[in-house]
């Protein structure tokens, strides 16, 4: 996936709102969506791009911490937004791990989901999550209506993946 597909995908008009925002991109991987986001928002902007594998990249406007999301304290300040792209689909139990989240957000955050848009589980994707799916857990984590974003096929599967947002109360 380019740069540009990934900004395709989580672009939505609420990112530009406002002075500089901090955010938190969960299960960053090498950063393509990190990087993405950052050229969404405001200028000073800082993204806190979170994984449990090291990844060597740096970029002003983007702080990496080597951590596990699901499992670790994560050393955040209060959030205007919260990434997860690609990453959901390694949490079991999503429901706890999304209200854990939900502490993290200031009132009126943004939450923004790339997921795959299947129900079988596999190696790579093991606790799938459907958009049908994900509107319902996102309503009862408390984080709101999730609106879907964009589509695209998927090279990996014949599965698509969905992009979606909320803002969170």
């Amino acid at each position: 996936m380019t740069l540009d597909e990934a900004r395709k995908l989580i672009a939505v008009p609420a990112l530009h709102a406002g002075g500089p925002q901090e955010w938190a991109d969960l299960g960053c991987g090498p950063g393509l969506f990190s990087r993405a986001l950052l050229s969404l928002l405001p200028d000073a902007s800082r993204i806190h791009a979170v994984d449990n594998r090291f990844y060597d990249f740096e970029e002003a406007g983007i702080q990496f911490i080597k951590a596990d999301f699901e499992q670790d304290v994560l050393p955040l300040p209060a959030l205007n937004g919260i990434m997860m792209a690609n990453s959901l689909h390694f949490v079991n139990n999503k429901l706890r791990l999304l209200r854990k989240l939900k502490m993290q957000l200031r009132p009126g955050s943004i939450f923004i989901l790339v997921e795959y848009d299947k129900a079988w589980p596999n190696p790579w994707v093991p606790y799938p999550l459907k958009f049908s799916s994900a509107g319902k857990l996102f309503q009862e984590a408390g984080l709101g209506p999730l609106e879907k974003i964009a589509e695209r096929k998927s090279v990996y599967s014949r599965a698509k993946i969905y992009s979606a947002w909320c803002r969170v109360g």
